[in-house]
C-alpha cells in the first residue's frame, strides 16, 4: 500500500478513540494469549492445525494438474501454496471442497504466479481462488475477475477494497465558469481520500486515475446529474486542496470555480467481485477433529 486510504466522511475516529480502540486490542490479545496456555485452546489449536495440515493437501491434489498446465513456480507452489489456500478455505467443510473451473482458477493462478512479491493483489488472487473452491459459492467467482485484478497497480489495491465495502461515496468536479454560463472540467472524481501517513487529502491526480480505472472495468459508475441528500456528505469539498488552489487559480483568470457534486456508486459486476475478493469468515467451524 502507498500510505493512501479512502476514508468515510464522518467515520474518521478521532486520538482518544483510537487509543481506546488500540488498549481494547491489547487486552483482547492478552487474553487471547492466556487463554492459549489452558489445555482446552492447545487441543483444539493442535485439531485445527491438523485439519488445515489435511485440507492442504486436498487442495494440492486438486490444483496440481492446473499448476503444471499454467507452469507454476515449483518452489511456491510445493511449499506456500497450499498452506496459503489452506488458510484461505479453512472455513469450508470438507464435503464442500470442490474442483475449481478452469476458466477462473487458470488466470487466477496466472496472475498470482506474478504477484507474488505484491501482498495486496496476491491476496485478491488467493481470496478468488478460495470462492472458486467452495462448492457453496464456486458460482460467485466470474471468470473475469482474475482478470480485472491483473489491471490493478499494487498501489490501488487497498483503496479500491475500502471502496467496495462502502458502495457507494460523495464525489465532486471542479468546474471553471466563464460569462456565468460556459464551463470546463478544471478536476474531476475527487473523492474524500486520506494519506494515511501524512493525514492530508490525497490529490485528485492520483485518484482520478483509479476511478476511471475501476470505472472502466465496470465496477463503478459516476454521475454528476445525482448527488447524496445526507446533511454534511460534502462539507470536506470547499477545503479539499484541489478546490482551494483552483480558486486561487481563477481569481487570476478572472473566472469563477463552481464544485459539482456527484456520487461514485458501486455496480452489481463490483458487487459479486467484493464478494468474490472478500477475505473469507473466521474458520470457527474448523476447530474440531477432523477425523469426526
Amino acid at each position: 500500500m502507498s500510505g493512501s486510504e479512502i476514508v468515510p466522511v464522518g467515520k474518521v475516529a478521532s486520538d482518544v478513540a483510537k487509543k481506546a480502540l488500540s488498549e481494547k486490542e491489547w487486552q483482547q490479545q492478552q487474553l487471547a494469549e492466556l487463554a492459549a496456555q489452558t489445555d482446552e485452546m492447545k487441543g483444539a489449536a493442535s485439531k485445527y492445525a491438523k485439519r488445515v495440515e489435511i485440507k492442504q493437501a486436498a487442495l494440492l491434489r486438486l490444483y496440481q494438474p492446473l499448476a503444471r498446465l499454467v507452469g507454476f513456480q515449483r518452489e511456491y507452489f510445493d511449499e506456500e501454496f497450499g498452506r496459503d489456500l489452506a488458510s484461505k478455505t479453512a472455513h469450508i467443510l470438507d464435503e464442500n471442497l470442490v474442483t475449481p473451473r478452469a476458466s477462473v482458477a487458470f488466470p487466477a493462478m496466472q496472475g498470482l504466479g506474478y504477484s507474488l512479491d505484491e501482498p495486496e493483489l496476491k491476496e485478491m488472487y488467493l481470496n478468488l481462488l478460495a470462492t472458486a473452491t467452495d462448492g457453496r459459492r464456486q458460482s460467485t467467482a466470474h471468470p473475469a475477475f482474475a482478470e480485472t485484478i491483473k489491471q490493478l497497480a499494487p498501489e490501488e489495491a487497498s483503496a479500491l477494497q475500502t471502496a467496495l465495502e462502502v458502495g457507494a461515496w460523495p464525489m465532486i468536479e471542479v468546474r471553471r465558469v466563464a460569462d456565468g454560463m460556459k464551463y470546463s472540467v478544471a478536476r474531476r472524481h475527487i473523492v474524500y481520500m486520506v494519506n494515511t501517513e501524512s493525514g492530508e487529502p490525497v490529490r485528485s491526480a492520483e485518484c482520478n486515475a483509479w476511478i476511471d480505472n475501476w470505472v472502466r472495468l465496470g465496477l463503478f459508475e459516476t454521475s454528476y446529474s445525482t448527488s447524496f441528500a445526507r446533511e454534511g456528505a460534502y462539507d470536506w469539498a470547499e477545503d479539499h486542496p484541489d478546490v482551494v488552489e483552483e480558486r486561487s487559480v481563477a481569481e487570476t483568470d478572472g473566472l469563477t470555480v463552481v464544485v459539482q457534486r456527484g456520487r461514485l456508486d458501486i455496480t452489481a459486476f463490483g458487487k459479486r467481485f467484493a464478494a468474490a475478493i472478500a477475505d473469507p469468515p473466521p474458520a470457527d467451524s474448523a476447530i474440531e477433529d477432523p477425523e469426526s
